[in-house]
């Protein structure tokens, strides 16, 4: 058992199980390009099945009160596929990859939600975004080179970026790994299913839509208020985040990135919306 600042208590005991059963998982191999570097597309090709034996190897050993939906968790990597996929067909968006292909992006979405398929139960969102970093880490360092690794993991987007610990990357100073990971928590955040298609960037926010739904699953699933240590002149304290304050950076967080987006792109968020809805359809085909 584990013990909140607030006084709850979340059983835990089956959290090392199922995580030391996902890291028995074999890994994908990392195949290797004439000049040394990562072969990124098949890499990429290869880890959605990588993700899903990762399920199947938990999935006799989760709490019935694990109700995490795999297939609509796949949906979602789909989702944010497909906008990885039309954003690409601009070379402004192109340019922040450097010498990385496409697929890159694809590994880093993969990555990004990897811990998500050994289950993701009822417990603090420090809680389980820490384990998953922690995840990430590991298992990134085992397949990769070491500065290969740590260049990956520093294009994926944080939660520290709202408790404080991490300072937002500003769109005007940010480097361009730190541009793609604002870009890919936008599409993370919206890259949901909504009237049986990709949600709409805009309407993902009107009232009673998935926004407020996400607010309340997190409300279900007992992930607020956050209790973050920090110090303070020398002296450590106890930052409380509510829901709303935690909901607001968010919905700014994303905002911001579709106006940085639209400048990027030349197009409004409704036209690239268009788009990723017809790349899903012909996936579907």
């Amino acid at each position: 058992m584990i013990e909140t600042y607030k006084g709850e208590f979340f059983d835990i005991s089956h959290i090392s199980e199922r995580t030391n059963a996902a890291l028995r998982v074999p890994r994908p191999k990392v195949h290797r390009l004439p000049n040394g570097s990562a072969n990124w597309d098949k890499l990429a090709s290869d880890f959605p099945d990588y993700m899903f034996r990762i399920s199947r190897q938990v999935s006799s050993i989760l709490p019935e009160e694990d109700t995490t939906d795999i297939m609509g968790l796949w949906t979602h990597e789909e989702y944010q596929d497909s906008w990885i996929d039309v954003l690409s067909r601009y070379d402004t968006f192109n340019k922040l990859r450097g010498d990385k292909p496409k697929s890159y992006l694809h590994v880093i979405n993969y990555g990004h939600d990897l811990y998500r398929f050994s289950g993701n139960g009822a417990y603090s969102l420090t809680f389980t975004e820490g384990l998953s970093g922690w995840f990430n880490e590991k298992i990134f360092h085992s397949m990769l080179k070491p500065s290969e690794a740590e260049e990956l993991l520093g294009h994926m987007h944080s939660m520290d970026w709202h408790t404080g610990k991490k300072p937002i990357p500003d769109f005007k100073t940010a480097s361009d790994p730190q541009i793609i990971s604002r870009l890919i928590k936008m599409t993370d955040s919206i890259s949901k299913k909504d009237k049986g298609k990709p949600a709409h960037p805009e309407e993902y926010f009107q009232p009673g839509g998935l926004f407020d739904r996400w607010k309340t699953s997190q409300i279900a699933r007992k992930r607020f208020p956050l209790y973050i240590q920090i110090e303070e002149n020398g002296v450590k304290k106890i930052k409380v985040i509510s829901l709303e304050e935690y909901a607001e950076l968010d919905e700014f967080l994303i905002r911001d990135a579709y106006s940085f987006t639209e400048n990027l792109t030349g197009k409004s968020m409704h036209d690239l919306w268009k788009q990723v809805v017809e790349v899903q359809a012909q996936k579907q085909r």
